[in-house]
């Protein structure tokens, strides 16, 4: 069957979407507290291309945090630590998300979530992209 406008001699390109599902070895009732009785977040962090020359060639990272609050600012702080070179790129001098930059936990965008303060869960997905443009 033909799309729409298109002739049924145009291959149309095939799209893969590929969803990462990060999982924690233990399970949430059973997560382990620490002394201050903080649990131990884990989130991963997909890097877009531009930036992973300041993140060891990485394309996504792993942190992890002992906070009792649970929100993008402490999981950043922490990607931080893993790939200091990163932050100049994504905040601004101010600490505050850049303009030209998007971080969206899961699916929504933090600018519409509380920013820094949009509370995440753990085994989030947290993916940073910056715009881009150019070209001929």
């Amino acid at each position: 069957m033909a799309a729409r406008g298109v002739s049924p001699s145009t291959e149309l390109p095939s799209i893969t979407c590929v969803r990462a599902v990060v999982g924690d070895e233990r399970s949430p009732r059973g997560a382990r507290r620490p002394a201050n009785g903080a649990a131990v977040t884990h989130v991963v962090v997909l890097i877009p291309t531009p930036l992973r020359p300041f993140a060891g060639g990485r394309s996504r990272i792993q942190v992890r945090w002992r906070r009792s609050r649970r929100r993008l600012g402490d999981a950043l702080d922490s990607l931080w630590g893993e790939a200091p070179g990163v932050r100049d790129r994504v905040l601004t001098e101010q600490g505050e998300v850049r303009p030209h930059v998007n971080v969206f936990v899961g699916t929504e965008c933090c600018r519409w979530t509380g920013g820094l303060e949009t509370p995440i869960t753990d085994g989030a997905e947290i993916a940073i992209f910056p715009a881009i443009s150019g070209g001929r």
